[in-house]
């Protein structure tokens, strides 16, 4: 398994910081190699959210499944990846008066060794990228 964390702080409340990460069809606006979002049925647990973006310079469509809801404090997606395994997106916010930490944790398990060796780094390094520009571009947009 391959695991990233980060907590970044934001200088924007809770209530704010939730706003932007369920708003999932602005997503583009923010994620690096997102080009579109697509959320079908209501930002709820057991829906699902298709991402239109690339994977090595080959476009793709992610499938992003919401596992769990916990308003202003909690959201899991589970992304399912090919030859068995899962990509996991954690959110958790913790308040911090009118600023605001927020925990990612990504966890990638291919449950295939073979496929792990072959594209794990390679998932690996998209996803740090993606946070770290995400990150960023939060930053810019509240400021």
């Amino acid at each position: 398994m391959r695991n990233l964390l980060f907590e970044p702080v934001f200088d924007a409340s809770s209530e704010k910081i939730w706003e932007i990460v369920k708003d999932v069809n602005n997503y583009s606006n923010y994620i690096e190699f997102c080009q579109k979002s697509e959320l079908f049925g209501d930002f709820r647990e057991g829906s699902h959210w298709i991402d239109h973006s690339t994977v090595a310079f080959v476009p793709m469509d992610i499938k992003h499944e919401i596992i769990k809801i916990v308003p202003q404090k909690e959201i899991i997606y589970k992304i399912n990846l090919p030859s068995g395994g899962a990509l996991w997106q954690k959110f958790y916010f913790e308040p911090l008066g009118e600023r605001t930490k927020l925990r990612i944790e990504i966890e990638i398990n291919f449950t295939n060794k073979l496929v792990d060796a072959l594209i794990g780094q390679v998932i690996y390094r998209r996803n740090q990228i993606m946070i770290e520009t995400t990150i960023n571009n939060f930053k810019k947009g509240l400021s």
